[in-house]
């Protein structure tokens, strides 16, 4: 933060630096080196703007440390969505398998991962919507959860404490 009275001399102070090549650099004031660094960074978008006969200066050097420890680097990996899925759901399905839940509730509680409601799963499992419910309020009572979104959430909390 610069002091309000001051803004305006420091501005004028570090845009001689830029213009001038850092000429003047150690009588500056570090207001005006912190303002001649970023300018030359925003402009130039890298350090490499910066002179190198100023580099080894405290100022460039904490400036350095901290875009350095500031820029984010982003990497995007994509996989193909259906090796993905499947390796999404083996995992799911080996965690719920690990549960101490019948098979019929295992294949229940797969689809009500899968974002399925009652009748859907009914109809997936050739089943009537009442059982579907019967097998969902097993699956609650054995998870000691109370509804669907916490069922989910044990369950990838299981599955990403045992990976």
């Amino acid at each position: 933060m610069f002091p309000d009275k001051k803004m305006v001399s420091v501005m004028k102070e570090g845009k001689n630096l830029i213009e001038n090549n850092a000429s003047g650099w150690v009588e500056a004031s570090v207001g005006a080196q912190v303002y001649a660094l970023v300018m030359q960074y925003i402009l130039k978008g890298s350090l490499e703007a910066i002179p190198q006969a100023i580099r080894n200066t405290e100022t460039v050097i904490e400036f350095t440390k901290f875009i350095d420890e500031n820029n984010v680097m982003e990497q995007e990996f994509q996989l193909s969505e259906d090796v993905e899925e499947e390796q999404k759901l083996q995992t799911i399905s080996s965690t719920i398998k690990e549960m101490n839940l019948s098979p019929r509730e295992q294949e229940v509680l797969d689809l009500v991962i899968q974002g399925l409601n009652n009748k859907e799963i009914a109809q997936e499992l050739y089943i009537s919507g009442h059982t579907v419910k019967n097998h969902v309020t097993k699956i609650f009572q054995k998870l000691e959860v109370p509804d669907r979104a916490h069922a989910i959430s044990k369950v990838y909390q299981l599955k990403y404490k045992s990976s």
